[in-house]
């Protein structure tokens, strides 16, 4: 997760050291599980105080999140684990490009194919199956759960890059050449 420490201190001057804790223990379970409930009792366990502390603390916090429909959501942290999607997503289709490619290199070249168990010797081979991305785990999972992104089919053949992914990438590009 990355952390910009000038807009953390900006943004929250006014915590206190309690607070601070609490706001990034927050942070960091958004971060892994995605939004947060809007229930006392579970955020005063994720913040690891008992529930009269916290009770004392929730209007501080609530600041920084947009409370509705039952959920805590957070603005910049959505934002930087949809980046960390699409990040996942470009190292993962462009690993598997690369593999292709290598693949079809070696059979072009005559190098022998890996034989598989249960085949023939003389069977021709085949390249590995296009390996879509997959999101399995952690922010990249969250954050495709959070886009409700679709993944490419297996069917077409192809690794293209999604557009939520194309969007997130071109508004970085954007925003750095500011």
């Amino acid at each position: 997760m990355p952390f910009y420490i000038g807009d953390y201190l900006r943004d929250t001057s006014r915590l206190s050291t309690e607070q601070h804790g609490a706001y990034l223990l927050l942070i960091l379970d958004y971060w892994v599980n995605g939004p947060l409930p809007d229930d006392d009792t579970a955020l005063a366990t994720i913040v690891r105080l008992a529930p009269a502390p916290w009770k004392r603390m929730r209007a501080a916090l609530a600041v920084f999140f947009e409370v509705k429909d039952g959920r805590w959501n957070h603005k910049r942290v959505d934002h930087e684990r949809a980046k960390a999607f699409a990040i996942t997503e470009l190292r993962s289709i462009a690993g598997s490009s690369g593999a292709g490619k290598r693949w079809s290199k070696a059979v072009a070249n005559g190098m022998p194919a890996p034989l598989q168990a249960g085949s023939q010797t003389d069977a021709p081979s085949q390249p590995p199956p296009q390996r879509i991305p997959s999101i399995e785990s952690g922010p990249a999972r969250a954050a495709a759960r959070l886009m409700g992104e679709q993944r490419p089919h297996a069917q077409t053949g192809a690794t293209s890059l999604s557009s939520a992914a194309q969007a997130i990438i071109k508004a970085s590009l954007e925003k750095a050449a500011q």
